[in-house]
């Protein structure tokens, strides 16, 4: 199976037994800003052309006390995903601490029901996967109002 399709599954199954929101899996290439749409989507447009395709590496599972940062997978920090980081941050003025990771699962579980997760989980989802394009989201709201608004191929 697609490592996509693998983790979307376990994100429906997480998100269906915790009542929580399902959301397409993705790696986070800057957080949360309160920038204008046409500033995001354009900024989005420069960044992909900068970029060549790299490899993420999903690592070990990890949570902190965050509704978004319930559980997630680490994604190795090569340098070329920090280097996406840092053009991303560059064209937004940004300065943040950046830690390459996929999201699992968002809401409020207990920490003793996180690692019983991990416990469970254990190194299944340790895959590894081609980023060839940037996807620019909407994320204001609840996870079930986050929306696409465009896609870029990187570079090749």
């Amino acid at each position: 199976m697609k490592p996509k399709k693998k983790l979307q599954r376990e994100i429906n199954d997480f998100a269906k037994r915790y009542n929580t929101y399902t959301f397409e899996p993705h790696v986070t290439l800057v957080g949360l800003m309160y920038k204008p749409k046409n500033e995001v989507v354009t900024r989005g447009g420069e960044i992909a052309k900068k970029l060549k395709p790299y490899t993420i590496k999903l690592q070990d599972l990890f949570y902190i006390d965050a509704y978004y940062g319930c559980l997630m997978i680490k994604a190795k920090p090569t340098p070329m995903v920090m280097q996406a980081n840092k053009i991303a941050q560059e064209l937004f003025v940004l300065e943040e601490d950046y830690t390459p990771h996929l999201s699992l699962i968002y809401g409020n579980l207990e920490a003793n029901e996180k690692k019983k997760i991990i416990s469970e989980v254990g190194t299944k989802l340790q895959l590894e996967f081609i980023v060839d394009k940037l996807s620019v989201y909407y994320t204001g709201g609840y996870v079930k109002d986050w929306h696409m608004i465009e896609e870029y191929n990187f570079s090749k």
